[in-house]
């Protein structure tokens, strides 16, 4: 392999890298805004309970 082939792949590895963290961050942020609006969902429901006594 030539010099500018092994930078091309270290390039390609590391753009791999950074794009598999950013689909992990995405899935994060996804799983804890699913997460909080359930519990204002919950949160809502209970407060109209309560009003409509």
């Amino acid at each position: 392999m030539a010099i500018g082939e092994q930078n091309n792949m270290r390039i390609l590895i590391a753009l791999g890298i950074i794009g598999l963290f950013g689909i992990i961050t995405f899935a994060l942020a996804a799983a804890t805004l699913g997460t909080l609006n359930k519990r204002l969902d919950d949160v809502n429901q209970k407060l109209d309970g309560i009003q409509q006594r």
